[in-house]
């Protein structure tokens, strides 16, 4: 028995319901391929308008190059005050200080010139009355058969500086005087009247003139004792109220500070 045969006889329901079905699919077919359509119009609807509005964009304008910023050179301390003082100075004065301004400007000068001249005749009235007290002071000196003194020329002091200190003794006190330089006719040495006698590394002498003109005296409480060279003096000048200045006392100094001096 061969398939046909046994395949069972087609029924009338079936004949009839066969064109419905296929129509069904052929409907679905349609709506299908017409869905399809619409998407693939909406999306190149979608690039057109894309495309149009890129080529509407204009086109960003060229940026010029960074430039380097060219550094400032500092500002002074000096040129800042400056400029806030001109800036201070531009800036418009209000009425009323200008006005004050003015009239202590036009006022200021008179007092000025009134506080020198009171000043200059001050000055002018002073010397004159001190050159009238000299005057007098001379003549009645000179009525009084005292002579004029002046005091005693020195030698031109040098360049080195000079030291100068005091020690005191069991008797009184030693005035010291150092220099790195000849100190001959300068300072103490400009009393001495004579050369001195030489105690050890020193010379002494208590003959001493004070002023010019007068004659050379024997000083027993004063004692006058020195060292110099060429680059470096040490000179000493003792005082004692009661007795004689010890000569030996004043060596020992001198040969110290001169050591000292190198």
């Amino acid at each position: 028995m061969t398939d046909h045969e046994q395949q069972p006889p087609a029924t009338e329901e079936g004949a009839a319901a066969a064109p419905a079905r296929r129509g069904k699919r052929r409907r679905l077919a349609l709506i299908g391929t017409g869905a399809a359509a619409v998407v693939l119009a909406g999306g190149a609807l979608l690039a057109a308008q894309s495309s149009d509005s890129q080529q509407s964009l204009p086109e960003p304008a060229a940026m010029a190059p960074l430039s380097t910023a060219t550094p400032m050179a500092p500002v002074s301390a000096a040129v800042a005050a400056a400029s806030l003082e001109a800036v201070a100075s531009s800036a418009p004065a209000s009425p009323a200080s200008s006005a004050g301004l003015v009239s202590s400007a036009s006022a200021s000068p008179a007092p000025k010139m009134e506080e020198r001249k009171q000043a200059s005749r001050s000055e002018e009235k002073t010397s004159a009355e001190v050159r009238r007290k000299i005057k007098e002071a001379r003549a009645k000196a000179a009525a009084d058969g005292v002579p004029l003194k002046r005091p005693l020329k020195q030698a031109a002091a040098g360049e080195a500086a000079v030291s100068e200190r005091t020690v005191q003794t069991k008797n009184g006190t030693i005035r010291v005087t150092t220099a790195r330089d000849d100190l001959t006719g300068q300072r103490a040495l400009a009393i001495a009247a004579d050369k001195g006698e030489r105690v050890g590394s020193a010379n002494c002498t208590n003959r001493i003139r004070f002023s010019a003109g007068v004659p050379a005296r024997e000083r027993p409480s004063l004692l006058l004792c020195w060292r110099t060279s060429a680059q470096r003096s040490v000179v000493t000048m003792a005082v004692t109220p009661n007795g004689k200045p010890k000569a030996a006392e004043s060596v020992a100094i001198i040969d110290k500070e001169w050591a000292k001096l190198g």
